[in-house]
C-alpha cells in the first residue's frame, strides 16, 4: 500500500484509509476487516464514536489494535467543544493519544442554523475557540495532530490563523466522482497550504459498483433519478465499466483510482466485508493513464 507523508509532520499515513462505520455484520466481520487492512498495509483508520446493532465500534478497533498501536494511526471525529467526550473515546480505542483530532464544525442551531435536531440547544463553539481548545490537548500529549471535517475555506482560514503552534493536516470532506462539490470548493486553499483532502464516500454509498440498474434511492440521493441526471449516471458507469474491463480491474477500483488520482485527495472507504476490503484495497498501487483520467471526467462533467 502507498504511503503519503502528511505535510511537513512525521506522519505517513496509507493512501487509503478505512473508516469504521460498519453498517453490516459488525460483530462478525469487523474484527476480521480491520486485521485484513492491517495486513495489507492499511494502517490509517477513521472514527466517529458510531454504534452499530449495540456495538460501539471504537471499542471493537481497540481491541483489535491495542496490541499493536504503535502499527496503527488513528483520526477521530469530534463534534465541539474539541474535548468533547474524548477520554471515553480514548478509552474505547485501549489508548491514551489520538494521532490526528478531526474537528467538525460547530452544530449549534442557534448561532450556525446546523439543522441538527439532538444539538438545538448546543452553546455555539467559534472556530477560534474550538482551535484553542484542540491546541491544549496537543499540549497535553492526548492529541498528536491537528484536522477538521467538512469545513470550508473560510473556516480554514480563521482556524489557521487562530493556531499558534499546529497546523492542520487534514479535512475531511464528501467526495467521488459523481459529487466532488464539497470538496471542490476548499480544494485550492487546502492544496496551497499542504492540507489533503480526506475523502469519504468514494464509491458514492455503493453507487460507483458498475450496477447498471442500481437501486432508485442511491441515485435520488445525488439527484441522479430523473433526466438528465440518470443519463449522466450511465455515461459515467459505462466509461468505468470500459476502463475497468480494459485494465483487469473492476469499476470499483476504478472509481476508487480516480479519486487517488486528484492529487491531494486520500480516500476513505467503508468495507464491512474482508472480501470488499480486498477488493478496494485494490484501487491503490496502480495509476489510470491521463487519457483515461479525461474519458471518466467527460463522462462525468
Amino acid at each position: 500500500m502507498e504511503k503519503r507523508r502528511l505535510a511537513n509532520s512525521d506522519l505517513e499515513i496509507s493512501s487509503i484509509v478505512l473508516g469504521t462505520a460498519f453498517r453490516g455484520g459488525i460483530v462478525e466481520e469487523m474484527p476480521d476487516v480491520i486485521r485484513r487492512a492491517l495486513y495489507l498495509g492499511i494502517d490509517t483508520f477513521d472514527t466517529g464514536g458510531y454504534r452499530r446493532n449495540g456495538v460501539v465500534t471504537e471499542q471493537v478497533l481497540g481491541e483489535v489494535i491495542e496490541h499493536r498501536r504503535q502499527d496503527a494511526i488513528i483520526a477521530v471525529k469530534i463534534v465541539p467543544p474539541a474535548d468533547r467526550d474524548l477520554e471515553t473515546r480514548l478509552r474505547n480505542l485501549r489508548t491514551d493519544y489520538v494521532d490526528i483530532l478531526e474537528l467538525l464544525p460547530c452544530r449549534c442551531d442557534r448561532v450556525c442554523k446546523s439543522g441538527y435536531a439532538e444539538h438545538v440547544e448546543e452553546p455555539h463553539y467559534s472556530v477560534a475557540d474550538t482551535m484553542a481548545a484542540a491546541e491544549r490537548l496537543v499540549d497535553k500529549g492526548m492529541v498528536r495532530h491537528l484536522g477538521v471535517s467538512r469545513y470550508t475555506t473560510p473556516m480554514l482560514e480563521e482556524a489557521e490563523a487562530a493556531l499558534s503552534s499546529s497546523g492542520l493536516l487534514t479535512n475531511q470532506v464528501h467526495y467521488n466522482l459523481v459529487d466532488t462539490a464539497l470538496g471542490d470548493e476548499p480544494m485550492e486553499y487546502c492544496r496551497s497550504h499542504d492540507i489533503a483532502l480526506l475523502g469519504f464516500s468514494p464509491l458514492g454509498a455503493g453507487l460507483l459498483l458498475g450496477d447498471p440498474q442500481p437501486e432508485a434511492k442511491r441515485l435520488a440521493r445525488y439527484g441522479l433519478d430523473g433526466e438528465p441526471g440518470r443519463a449522466r449516471y450511465e455515461r459515467i458507469n459505462g466509461v468505468l465499466t470500459e476502463v475497468a474491463r480494459e485494465r483487469g480491474k473492476t469499476v470499483a477500483q476504478v472509481a476508487l483510482n480516480w479519486t487517488l488520482c486528484q492529487q491531494i485527495v486520500l480516500p476513505i472507504i467503508g468495507p464491512d466485508r474482508v472480501d470488499h476490503l480486498e477488493e478496494n484495497a485494490g484501487g491503490g498501487g496502480w495509476r489510470l493513464e491521463p487519457e483515461e483520467l479525461q474519458r471518466i471526467d467527460a463522462a462525468a462533467a
